[in-house]
């Protein structure tokens, strides 16, 4: 393990998610998501809120959001979340999924 290379204190500042180095590379800009996975399963992509890469139409958030509302942010966390999981269980890519319902809803019916 490195922290038994490094020695001494070194454990005690590791930034971690329940023991897992954080899934993402600079979590500063996108709050909602560094949220979902501290009240989520841990590190990984558990729930993106609404202010990471898009909106998410699926999830009541047809817009970006403010990074640092704080008061809604976790029920973006928790939206999110329950779309991110219901894609995963179908054995979907997350990536080919987001915000697919809306867009199906956009296509025209004729």
């Amino acid at each position: 393990m490195p922290q038994n290379i490094i020695g001494g204190d070194a454990p005690t500042f590791a930034v971690h998610v329940k023991g897992s180095a954080i899934n993402l590379h600079d979590w500063r800009s996108t709050w909602g998501l560094l949220l979902g996975q501290i009240v989520g399963s841990g590190a990984g992509w558990p729930a993106p809120a609404a202010d990471c890469w898009s909106p998410d139409m699926d999830a009541g958030f047809p817009k970006l959001t403010p990074r640092f509302d704080y008061v809604n942010k976790p029920l973006e966390a928790r939206e999110t979340g329950r779309i991110k999981f219901l894609n995963d269980s179908t054995g979907s890519c997350w990536f080919m999924t987001w915000a697919w319902m809306a867009f199906y809803r956009s296509m025209p019916t004729h």
